[in-house]
């Protein structure tokens, strides 16, 4: 409806009517209500959602837009296609309608159920590595882009944004970085001081919306019913949940959302290297952080990876220039194969000295998913800095939005 393919003009049957695909028959309105007046409210409440947005934000709040994979699986249940998670403006406008209810309930509890009630607060970023985000993107010519707050953050992105938003979308993964997790808390275990949540740039949130898949939810409902239900009720509930078994819950509820967050990051990357086996991939990434001959970061901004890329593992010897600030990397061949012994045979002694291989010696290890194919031309130079990124297999990562080069070309993941 928001999005323009269901409207007046074919609401209730009108023109032919809205196609079942778009709109189930089953989930239409009934019982004197009309496609059209539905529409209409929908409508009416995104207008409503619009202005809130932008007030949020005008107020400090920020939304770090890090792209989600979602893996469409097969009649195998493998998976057969991998994209972004859309978001479009219907998520908009439930999200909006989301964080005022998640709000409301946190005021109410506050108010009414003192030291028992049950909010979540979101912590500001480590200042060392927020301050790294920030001298990178100066680096990459970017002077106005400012850290102070939530707020100011916001707003660098939004500058970047109507600039490049290849290089917006990088900046923001790093920043993901540096951020802290939201934790429920008890608030007699807290001080007001440190209730706040920063992304939202709000004094006090909680948790309501979602009791069928958090506990943390079911927790604030009953806080809720008793805090409408009176102080007496309130002080019941008091009785048989202290402040000290809510801090427990509390903790418990935050140890579990760590753990399904990360078996569901898990089972995405189990999922997307089994999508990669089949469907060698080629996307944008930008090297943000080389680490000597040792390793470096990358991020694939398309599918919100960010990734540490250990040299020595995917079978490359690192040369590193500390005055670049740069590292090329140069082909292991699989050890005692025909082509590295032709290799080794016709490097100069200073060429193995440089590979850290003695005469006569087979090269290291490659490593054991994929070794690099080529990294330079073939008379030994490096290969171009600038070029596309290969997941599963394909190019080189460019160095469009990176101070920091890196000269290598990974073969297909096997």
């Amino acid at each position: 409806m928001i999005e323009g393919d269901i409207n007046q003009d074919n609401a209730d049957g009108k023109n032919g009517g809205v196609p079942e695909a778009l709109w189930e028959t089953a989930r239409r309105p009934g019982g004197g209500n009309t496609e059209a007046g539905v529409i209409e409210d929908v409508l009416a409440m995104n207008k409503i959602a619009v202005a809130r947005r932008a007030k949020r934000f005008a107020n400090g709040a920020l939304a770090l837009h890090r792209h989600k994979l979602r893996l469409k699986l097969g009649p195998d249940s493998l998976p057969t296609q991998a994209e972004s998670y859309p978001i479009k403006d219907s998520n908009r406008l439930i999200e909006e309608y989301m964080l005022l209810a998640n709000y409301l309930v946190a005021e109410k509890l506050s108010m009414e159920c003192g030291d028992i009630a049950v909010l979540r607060m979101h912590p500001p970023p480590l200042p060392d590595r927020a301050a790294q985000v920030v001298e990178l993107a100066r680096e990459l010519g970017l002077e106005s882009f400012t850290w102070e707050d939530a707020g100011t953050l916001h707003d660098s992105f939004q500058r970047i944004g109507g600039v490049s938003s290849a290089v917006r979308e990088f900046l923001e993964t790093l920043a993901m970085g540096p951020m802290q997790s939201a934790e429920y808390f008890c608030t007699g275990d807290v001080p007001p001081t440190a209730w706040a949540h920063y992304a939202l740039a709000i004094p006090y949130y909680t948790h309501f919306t979602s009791p069928i898949r958090r506990y943390a939810d079911v927790m604030v409902h009953r806080l809720l019913q008793a805090s409408l239900s009176g102080e007496e009720a309130v002080n019941a509930l008091r009785e048989t949940d202290s402040g000290t078994k809510v801090k427990q819950q509390c903790a418990r509820c935050n140890e579990r959302k760590e753990s399904a967050k990360k078996a569901g990051d898990d089972s995405a990357k189990v999922y997307m290297c089994v999508y990669l086996q089949t469907h060698p991939t080629v996307l944008d990434a930008s090297v943000h952080d080389v680490r000597g001959s040792r390793f470096a970061k990358v991020a694939v901004p398309a599918w919100g990876i960010e990734a540490r890329l250990e040299f020595e593992r995917f079978g490359a010897h690192a040369e590193y220039d500390e005055d670049e600030h740069t590292v090329v990397l140069r082909p292991m061949m699989p050890p005692g194969s025909e082509e590295a012994k032709a290799a080794i045979a016709s490097l100069k002694p200073e060429e193995l000295a440089a590979m850290g291989v003695a005469g006569g010696m087979d090269p290291p290890k490659a490593g054991s998913l994929a070794w690099i194919e080529k990294a330079g031309g073939s008379d030994g130079s490096a290969a171009d800095p600038a070029g596309k990124a290969a997941t599963g297999g394909g190019d080189s990562i460019p160095d469009r939005v990176s101070p920091y080069p890196l000269a290598v070309t990974l073969g297909a993941l096997s």
